[in-house]
């Protein structure tokens, strides 16, 4: 993890303070990302206390689509939940399955939707686009068959969750957005 004030590039807008400023010790709330790195912040910081979510909504992913602005949004939510319950001191196995569960149910029905907006519309990308959900649904069910063989969640099956979704969202779904505008989507 790379801490702000590293020489990264940052999205216009994001706010930064270094962990050394007294700002640091306000009541304050800050959010970056660093795409050098694949760093979030997203910090609230109360009388010292610090904060941090895994892997924060942002304006950013916002695509002017709204089911699919909302679907995204359960998804980098249901992230942070699993995120939250690795890193608690005693997960509990239960929650973790049906997080997983409800990830690998919930996307595939993402992509459904997506996909089938892409056959209707003759969307020129959509195989390529299929090919990405289907190596993302692969993944994402083999998290799942493992945790129930008993194999731990993993700091880096996390990463490659935020990483992939950040990817996917900020990039290769954007690129679908002026198509299916210019087909009426909202």
């Amino acid at each position: 993890m790379t801490a702000p004030g590293s020489p990264c590039s940052k999205m216009p807008g994001d706010k930064w303070v270094k962990w050394n400023e007294p700002a640091y010790f306000r009541d304050i709330r800050l959010w970056g990302f660093c795409y050098t790195h694949g760093f979030y912040l997203d910090a609230t910081c109360v009388g010292g206390g610090i904060n941090v979510s895994f892997m924060p909504w942002s304006e950013q992913f916002i695509l002017g689509i709204d089911s699919i602005d909302n679907q995204h949004h359960w998804l980098v939510d249901a992230t942070n939940k699993l995120n939250a319950q690795i890193e608690s001191q005693k997960p509990d196995e239960a929650v973790v399955r049906e997080i997983l569960e409800g990830l690998v149910d919930y996307t595939v029905n993402h992509f459904i939707l997506e996909e089938d907006l892409f056959n209707r519309l003759n969307y020129p990308e959509s195989d390529a686009h299929k090919a990405e959900h289907d190596g993302f649904t692969r993944e994402a069910v083999k998290l799942l068959l493992d945790f129930e063989k008993g194999k731990a969640v993993t700091e880096e099956a996390l990463e490659f969750l935020q990483a992939w979704l950040v990817h996917h969202i900020m990039r290769v779904d954007r690129a679908y957005v002026p198509f299916l505008k210019e087909h009426g989507v909202k």
